[in-house]
């Protein structure tokens, strides 16, 4: 009976609320507690949910929460702000993550995963974007340098946004680059990413003109202030999709046009992802570990796990190094700027979007690449949940040892009030 398994979910996640303060001051983190959760749920355990449970609950709330994310992270980040002071997160996103993707790739290729040139692109791109969520700890502690607290943020905000386009570029090169159909394809993916970047940046430039329009004549209540972001962000969404074009692109554009066009809808966004917006969140990772992680679990082998080690170490380390090289940073920053790069909601979500497009063209090496994702994305939950705060609070006392390092150069505000 579906009741049983919605009473379960509602009662862990009311138990969690009550006693969250506690949780959240310990090692565990809410992603580790909503993904060990789901765990319990699954197959491997209890098997309380159905499959067709799973396959509704994870495809509508996957994409719900996809939209609400790229939407959110988008409208923080202040475009003249960044570039006014672009160096350090400029060099995470322009450098760092295209390196972290080679760099990927080229490890998939040279272990034996038995993917294709194609596939392990696809299987770098799912694993490039970070979850500044899973170390948030670093963001809580104000004594350590503004710059670097938001240039992990900046990044987190932007690269999963960044890295979409590449993801279905590299999908249509894995699925029809052997075929014919590559031209069509090709033709087809362009024409997706540029309607759903003019849906996005038109519903949304209209939609922020509405809102502060009314909102200045005090028409609007403060709580239909924040279903008011929710609705946009899905109205960008589902005209991109009306017209031709990719909605998740269009949740991308339509926030970074609300973040850089509106005065008061920013915050309203920030609200709502704070607290309705974390349900969703919460639910992926819920999800997650329900019906994701436990099938890939035993299929499980050691070039599965050396790639997972690889690439929350070396794939993201090496990179963000490279990027970094010429700043003047200490070692320990150049360290801690390489562990905080967490894989969370993002590459969950891409990874769905792989398994949804098997449906209209096979994937060659899936099954790996999710195997892959999956085991990375629950050693990143569990290490950099349990690492985050110590690790944070022990660079933070040697930063502020160094009181004359670049790292304490004064940095504008790339972000809206809010952001983190």
């Amino acid at each position: 009976m579906e009741s049983i398994p919605l009473s379960a979910i509602t009662l862990f996640t009311f138990l969690f609320c009550l006693l969250s303060r506690r949780i959240i001051d310990s090692w565990i983190t809410a992603p580790m507690a909503f993904t060990g959760f789901g765990l319990l749920l699954s197959d491997v355990s209890l098997g309380v949910l159905t499959p067709h449970l799973r396959s509704h609950l994870v495809t509508v709330i996957a994409e719900i929460t996809l939209v609400l994310v790229l939407f959110s992270d988008a409208s923080r980040i202040c475009a003249t702000g960044l570039r006014r002071d672009h160096s350090l997160p400029i060099r995470l996103l322009a450098l760092g993550l295209p390196l972290t993707i080679v760099t990927g790739m080229l490890m998939a290729m040279l272990l034996p995963l038995g993917l294709g040139v194609w596939e392990a692109a696809l299987l770098a791109v799912v694993l490039a974007p970070t979850d500044a969520a899973l170390g948030q700890a670093l963001f809580t502690i104000e004594s350590i340098p503004l710059r670097i607290r938001q240039a992990l943020n900046v990044e987190s905000g932007l690269n999963d946004g960044l890295a979409l386009p590449v993801l279905l570029v590299f999908l249509v090169l894995a699925t029809d680059g052997a075929s014919g159909d590559l031209g069509a394809s090709v033709y087809l993916m362009t024409r997706q990413i540029v309607l759903g970047a003019a849906a996005g940046v038109f519903i949304a430039f209209a939609g922020s003109r509405a809102f502060d329009w009314f909102h200045g004549r005090g028409w609007m209540s403060g709580d239909f202030e924040r279903i008011s972001v929710f609705a946009l962000a899905l109205l960008a969404y589902a005209g991109a999709e009306v017209i031709g074009g990719n909605g998740f692109i269009a949740a991308f554009c339509a926030g970074l046009t609300v973040g850089n066009t509106s005065r008061r809808m920013p915050q309203c966004i920030f609200s709502f992802v704070e607290t309705e917006g974390q349900l969703f969140i919460l639910a992926v990772f819920f999800l997650f570990g329900a019906s994701m992680a436990a099938p890939a679990l035993a299929v499980i082998d050691p070039a599965v796990i050396a790639y997972a080690l690889l690439s929350l170490t070396f794939i993201r380390m090496a990179p963000v190094a490279l990027a970094v090289k010429g700043m003047g940073f200490r070692w320990d920053t150049v360290l801690i700027l390489g562990w905080l790069g967490p894989r969370g909601v993002a590459s969950i979500l891409y990874l769905l979007i792989l398994i949804e497009h098997k449906h209209e063209h096979e994937v060659s090496g899936l099954g790996t690449i999710e195997a892959v994702a999956i085991l990375t994305i629950l050693l990143s939950i569990l290490l950099h949940g349990i690492s985050a705060k110590p690790l944070a609070n022990l660079y933070s006392r040697r930063i502020n040892s160094a009181p004359g390092s670049p790292e304490h150069a004064l940095s504008t505000q790339n972000e809206k009030p809010g952001g983190g």
